[in-house]
Formats: C-alpha cells, structure tokens, sequence
C-alpha cells in the first residue's frame, strides 16, 4: 500500500513527532488502513495523495501515538509496541469527507 504521508511530511506537521525513523514509519504503516477504509477512492492517474489526505494521516498517526503513551488494559501489543485501538477523530473525518450541506425538509 502506498504511503500518504512520510516520516519527513509527518514531522513537518508534527512538531512533537518520534525522533526515531523506524517508530514514526511504524505509526504511519499502523495509521494507513483506517484513514484508507474511510475516504473517498483517489483516481489511478493522481501522482500524490491530497495534503488533506496526508494531515488525515498524520493527525491519525498523532493519535495512535497519543492512545500509546496512555494505554491501559485495552491495549494491543505487538512486540514493544503497545496502542490501543482508536476510532479516527471528527478533524481526521472532515479532511477526508469534508461534510456537505444537506437540503432539511419540513
């Protein structure tokens, strides 16, 4: 799966981001899925992800790392890295939908 966001763009956005390139790439890898499952399809023939698409990713990753350094007894471990399972946030949501406005009957 192709990468939105890169250590280097994550760090740009993220001033407190992981130091070290293996833990930051590790959230990244672990953020993708979710924020991929949620928004729209990009078309075969755009180079790059949208930057609201990368934001999504590394506010996502933000939050992995976040639900981390919190976890508790809802923890999943995987070796020595430990999160727990967190659903993606209304700011990561609206970067990847932005809401719409919807006609209201009645």
């Amino acid at each position: 799966m192709t990468q939105w966001a890169d250590p280097a763009f994550a760090r740009r956005q993220w001033k407190d981001a992981p130091t070290d390139d293996v833990k930051l790439q590790e959230l990244l890898d672990a953020a993708l899925p979710a924020v991929v499952a949620y928004a729209p399809a990009i078309p075969e023939t755009v180079a790059d992800a949208p930057t609201s698409y990368k934001l999504a990713h590394t506010l996502h990753a933000r939050e992995l790392w976040n639900a981390q350094e919190r976890a508790n007894d809802d923890a999943i471990v995987a070796g020595d890295f430990v999160m727990r399972a967190r659903a993606l946030t209304t700011t990561v949501k609206q970067l990847l939908r932005p809401a719409s406005g919807r006609p209201r009957v009645g």
